[in-house]
């Protein structure tokens, strides 16, 4: 663990907290306004770096600079008419808002730090031509960089759900 894991971890569980507070339609809104901004920047980022005459990052036909720079106006505005639509229509699940909006809230974290992470190692790896020991060395990046846990676990749960689908047709005929 090192500074970087300190500092995005820090900023990551305040989001998770921030979206645990509030009702789950805004938690709702704010993923589905990152997801958009993230997908929609990383469609612009190649012609974005044509069209500005940008070096691309080594591996990649984008700039992470570009990349940046469409993403992070975007996912204001997204937030925005997010927090416009959410005031209008009051979307909440009264009992329950807690539990959801966290789930929602952790989904937020890890899009949000998925997003950073992948822009600091395309920006650093630009500079440097190689990622530096502060990404390199973080538990945290590596995790959110390339969701090794995740597709670990959804790998045993499918290997799970084979081997029990068909233990049960064995056992039935």
């Amino acid at each position: 663990m090192n500074g970087f894991d300190l500092v995005l971890g820090a900023a990551l569980v305040g989001v998770v907290y921030y979206e645990s507070k509030g009702e789950v339609g805004r938690a709702f809104l704010d993923l589905l306004a990152t997801i958009l901004a993230l997908v929609a920047a990383r469609q612009v980022e190649v012609p974005l770096t044509l069209a500005l005459h940008w070096k691309p990052a080594p591996g990649s036909a984008g700039s992470p600079l570009a990349f940046a720079l469409v993403a992070l106006p975007l996912w204001c505005g997204f937030v925005l008419l997010g927090r416009l639509i959410h005031s209008q229509t009051r979307f909440s699940l009264e009992a329950v808002d807690g539990i959801f909006s966290t789930v929602l809230g952790i989904a937020l974290a890890a899009t949000l730090g998925h997003g950073i992470t992948e822009t600091a190692i395309r920006i650093e790896r630009a500079a440097h031509k190689q990622t530096p020991a502060y990404l390199a060395e973080s538990a945290l990046a590596r995790e959110l960089s390339t969701f090794r846990t995740l597709r670990t676990m959804t790998q045993a749960h499918s290997d799970l759900r084979a081997g029990g689908s068909a233990g049960k047709k064995r056992g039935g005929e």
